[in-house]
Formats: C-alpha cells, structure tokens, sequence
C-alpha cells in the first residue's frame, strides 16, 4: 500500500528497506512493517493500514493492564493546567478518553465528556462522572459549535482516515474553541537515528506518524482554522539520562552489528539487537488547532 491515509496521494516511498517485526499484533494485525513517508504531505505511514473492523477488535482485545497506569506524565500536566482556567460549566470533549484520567479531577465544575472505543476503560470513566457520548468519533453525535476544548492525546497515531476524523472534531468546536492533539513526531533524532526501527513505531496499533511538515500543510490547505505547534516531552527526564539514552542510541545505529545503518561494526555491542529506546527527548507534539471565529 503506497496511498497516503491523509492526502490519499500515491507517491509515498519507503523510509528504508527494513521490515520490522511489531509488538502486540494480537494475532489480529500484521506482524511486521515496514514505514512510508508520503512526498506530498509528509505524513510517515505504515504499509498496511487496518480497516475500521480489525481496529474495533484489536481495541476490544485488549486487557484491563493496557488500559491503567497510575503516572501523570507531562502533556496530560500541561492540560490539566488548561482545564483549570477554563470558565465553569464549559464544555469539554476527551476522545479516546480510557478511564478519565485527564478529566475526571474537574467532573463537578466542567461538562466533561468522553469517546471511548474499549468497553471497560469507558465503564471506569463513567464511574468517574464522565459522560461517554460514542465509542468513536460521530458527526451525528458530537453536533457543531459545541465544544470550547477537544483533546486527542495518544490517538492520532492510532487513525486510519485522520483527515474527515479532525474535520468532525474541529466542527464540533465552538467558535475560537481549541483542538488540542498530543502525538508523536518523526522530526526528532532519535526517529532519525532509529529509522524503520524507532521505538514509537513498534505498536501495532500506531500506524501514521506526523511531523512539522505535515502540521504545515495540513495548515494550508485547512483556512477555517489557526494552527500552533509545541514539542513536548512524553516522559519526564534529566540532562544526564538524556545523554545517557541518546549515546546508547548512537552507538547502535553506527557500530552495532545487528543495525543495518552501521559505519563498521563493534563486536562488545553485538547484544544491542535493536535501538535504545530514549524517552527522554521531545519526541511528541502538541499540534493544536483553533477554529476561527468567522
């Protein structure tokens, strides 16, 4: 497959050669991949993209530990902050929203809601006091003009047709009402330096990637909207484990002798099977999209 999930151009080339094995395919999607980029839009894809039912049973397939983590990482700090100037009663759609982690801290003093495709992450976040209104996202649901904050953290790598997806979104939004996507991004050094091999790719379930080309020309061609950019990092991190990753990173994409990007081989590294995973850097992005009062 070489038609762009964006753009739906078919002048995508492949990253590299590599075919990669994937993690947790569930014995529902492929097992290996390999990374396109696409040449007019810049969107990084796999080259198979799963259709709306195999999604609906990989997601269904997952277990309660997939879905529950109890750390608050630093995007969802940064919203948190976000929500906390918002006016009361404002109105406020999380999609893919798990077990209302994000919103369930503001339930008495917000309209919070949710969409929610795994079954039992959206029972929990019910719980909570967060109304699930789908399992995914619905032009006839979510309705126009009626959201002052839409958050998509974690989801926009998971889309296969993200275009018509952000067009509902941002129609759902009230006028100057924001879009707020947390993703990971290609236009980083350790996506460079890991190639078809980068630790972000590996998900079976993450299957486009963007970029600040990619945000640019989304952009252009979208003139209802304002468009701002802020990297961000997943993970909270320091200096020295920063140098420490990305040192380990450099030496597997140039001497070890598993990586097929090496200059020449160091035989101490021969157990550096794949790259070392950084969490430490900015590899992630607040793409965030305002609509314009017209």
């Amino acid at each position: 497959m070489n038609t762009c999930p964006a753009c739906k151009a078919k002048s995508a080339e492949y990253l590299d050669s590599n075919k990669v094995f994937q993690d947790t395919t569930h014995d529902i999607l492929p097992p290996d991949y390999k990374i396109l980029k696409c040449k007019n839009c810049s969107l990084y894809f796999k080259d198979y993209i799963p259709n709306d039912n195999e999604l609906n049973r990989f997601y269904n397939s997952l277990g309660d530990n997939e879905w529950n983590y109890q750390q608050v990482y630093p995007h969802e700090k940064y919203l948190k902050e976000i929500l906390k100037n918002l006016p009361e009663r404002s109105c406020v759609l999380d999609v893919g929203c798990n077990t209302g982690r994000l919103l369930k801290d503001e339930t008495e003093r917000l309209n919070c809601y949710g969409v929610e495709i795994n079954k039992e992450a959206a029972k929990i976040a019910t719980l909570a006091g967060i109304e699930i209104i789908a399992e995914k996202v619905d032009s006839d649901v979510l309705g126009e003009n009626k959201y002052d904050i839409i958050t998509l953290v974690d989801v926009f790598e998971h889309l296969n047709d993200p275009i018509p997806f952000i067009i509902q979104l941002v129609k759902a939004l009230k006028p100057k009402g924001k879009l707020y996507i947390f993703t990971g991004r290609t236009d980083c050094l350790p996506a460079y330096l890991s190639g078809s091999f980068y630790w972000y790719y590996k998900p079976a379930q993450h299957l486009i990637f963007l970029n600040n080309k990619f945000i640019k020309w989304y952009a252009r061609n979208h003139k209802n909207v304002k468009v701002s950019i802020t990297p961000m990092h997943h993970f909270y991190s320091n200096f020295r484990i920063r140098v420490y990753q990305i040192s380990w990173l450099i030496a597997w994409r140039f001497f070890s002798p598993n990586s097929p990007y090496k200059i020449f081989s160091i035989k101490s590294l021969v157990r550096m099977k794949e790259p070392f995973m950084v969490t430490s850097w900015k590899d992630h992005v607040f793409f965030i999209i305002e609509k314009r009062n017209l």
